[in-house]
């Protein structure tokens, strides 16, 4: 289809276009615009990757220039998703902006790599109006827990295509309390999250932060706006200003940590969901596409760097290998201060303040030595229930079997602050133990695509695993971590013959 005759169907579908004159385009007017793209051309086809609380389907495009995924050799595969948050709409009425750009003026971007378009994850809570889904979860703190249903079906999406590249797109809030406090408002049209956790492969963290950031800045500043380094926090006493979280229960990094080049994207946004929204939406649109370009841009980097990070997750565990199971900002000697982006509101006029304190480096507070593998009681079916949602890799004892197990006591529990949150802090002494452990009790390899996530999930220590973030919902394992307990989750440290089967 020509790219005006494309102009004009969305025109008409939509009685203007996605995000003019502050409309918000409702759930059903987004299906019919999607059912009506994908009936016009060869190059895209509509899929439902789940359903909502409310029963609503999550649709999801797929595009190609040729059969979709055919070429994973040459061509990279990008997903790029939405709207978690209702109450942040500018994501989608970009991303139905961006789907027919990519049918049009844009189709190039489809020569260098394949895309899984996702325009609204929460279309329960963007018709509703509401950050939450219809349950009142914030699917952007539910990538642990994985129990409602959109997430669980974002998460089956990427492990049925293991894209190489991601975005999730978001808005962020640039009137806050303290900003207006100072007069001022943050100024930066988007701001964009490279990977910051520390068990993601260090090339791929690298590339994303001084390679392809700076690539996709040059092209949304030469469409005269400013994309920033998505950073949070406020310049005031006892609080300081950092780039944006490490934790793994969001969106970006709990994919990001099967070795993913993803990102989280945030769009400047003014309190209401309709105020400014042709602007924002605009702005998300000029982030979504330069992220897009630069991704087919960089095309053969990315698979150089990708797969090879991810066959290496597949080997056998090396002695002495880590896992960085907690970690945090702090300052940087050389790099005190941030020059941040404001709009100055009794001046009226747009600058760039230098601000402190500023903690830009990640640091390892505290790491763990990888098991073979982790053992489980069979009695323990909430905990294999939820390893099952992350799709991981899981065998039960066929029989009775002995092997020697490390465990950890819990001497005594506490608490910490990481990231500005409240966490557990767990005194524990390690033990190792000869055990006979009974027939189908599960043992969880580490030698599989979610070796990095495995043990962020399961050890005590972690700073995001089931003992703590699970959405602003009380964990359903803190029972684990009884102070004079023992832990029930135990580590085989070396390899030994066990009579398993693979658990389907």
């Amino acid at each position: 289809m020509k790219k005006a005759n494309l102009f004009c169907l969305l025109l008409i579908l939509a009685g203007a276009l996605p995000g003019e004159n502050g409309k918000l385009t409702a759930y059903p007017e987004m299906m019919s615009l999607l059912e009506k793209l994908d009936a016009s051309s060869p190059r895209v086809s509509l899929a439902v990757i789940g359903r909502s609380v409310q029963g609503r389907d999550i649709p999801a495009l797929m595009f190609s220039s040729a059969k979709f995924a055919a070429r994973r050799d040459k061509k990279p595969m990008a997903l790029v998703f939405c709207q978690q948050h209702g109450d942040e709409p500018s994501g989608k009425e970009a991303a139905l902006l961006l789907a027919a750009n990519l049918l049009g003026r844009d189709g190039r971007i489809l020569e260098r790599l394949d895309l899984i378009l996702v325009p609204c994850l929460n279309p329960d809570g963007s018709e509703l109006k509401q950050r939450r889904n219809a349950a009142g979860r914030d699917l952007n703190r539910n990538h642990v827990l994985l129990s409602e249903p959109e997430t669980l079906a974002l998460h089956r999406l990427f492990q049925q295509w293991l894209p190489e590249i991601v975005l999730d797109v978001h808005e962020y809030g640039a009137v806050s309390k303290w900003w207006v406090e100072q007069g001022l408002i943050k100024n930066a049209d988007e701001m964009l999250g490279a990977l910051s956790n520390l068990n993601i492969d260090a090339a791929i963290r690298s590339f994303s932060q001084e390679i392809f950031f700076p690539a996709m800045r040059e092209k949304v500043q030469g469409d005269g706006l400013i994309l920033f380094p998505y950073t949070v926090g406020a310049p005031v006493e006892n609080e300081r200003l950092r780039f944006s979280t490490n934790d793994i229960d969001d969106g970006r990094q709990s994919l990001g940590i099967y070795n993913t080049l993803s990102f989280i994207l945030e769009g400047k946004g003014y309190g209401d969901m309709a105020n400014m929204l042709e602007r924002r939406s605009a702005a998300q649109l000029s982030a979504m596409t330069a992220f897009l370009s630069t991704a087919a841009a960089k095309s053969g980097e990315i698979l150089s760097l990708v797969p090879p990070a991810r066959a290496a997750l597949l080997k056998p565990v090396a002695p002495g290998e880590r896992a960085f199971v907690r970690m945090d900002y702090f300052p940087d000697p050389a790099r005190p201060s941030i020059a941040f982006p404001v709009f100055d509101l009794v001046k009226w006029q747009a600058e760039v303040r230098e601000w402190k304190p500023f903690e830009p480096l990640v640091k390892v507070k505290k790491s763990v030595r990888l098991p073979q593998a982790y053992v489980i009681p069979a009695a323990e079916t909430a905990l294999i229930e939820l390893l099952k949602r992350h799709q991981l890799r899981l065998w039960r004892l066929t029989a009775p079997a002995a092997a020697t197990l490390e465990k950890y006591h819990v001497l005594h529990a506490a608490a910490r602050f990481e990231e500005e949150r409240s966490l557990p802090e767990f005194d524990l002494e390690k033990t190792s133990e000869k055990s006979v452990l009974a027939a189908g009790t599960v043992v969880i390899f580490l030698s599989q695509p979610a070796r990095r996530l495995i043990p962020l999930l399961l050890e005590p220590e972690s700073s995001w695993g089931i003992l703590t973030d699970t959405g602003g919902v009380a964990s359903q394992f803190s029972g684990y971590a009884r102070e004079g307990g023992i832990y029930p989750i135990w580590r085989l440290l070396e390899k030994v013959d066990l009579p398993l089967e693979e658990i389907k």
